[in-house]
């Protein structure tokens, strides 16, 4: 997402677009007992599947890639 699109769509600039809504979808894992672990998560502990899910409902265009070392 570029500044224009995200300031066009949501009168916002992309960085505070995508990390708002991304912790949003957090939040609403969270709501929903989406989120079963308790204390503090880091992201990379969530459950990659049901987070792309969730942030894909806020019109985000997520993609996920398998990387190998």
């Amino acid at each position: 997402m570029t500044h224009d699109e995200a300031y066009e769509k949501y009168r916002s600039n992309a960085n505070s677009y995508l990390a708002g809504t991304l912790t949003a979808a957090c939040a609403l894992m969270l709501a929903k007992g989406r989120i079963e672990n308790r204390g503090v998560i880091v992201p990379e502990c969530l459950n990659a599947e049901t987070f792309i899910e969730e942030a894909r409902k806020f019109d985000l265009r997520v993609r996920a890639e398998k990387v190998t070392l």
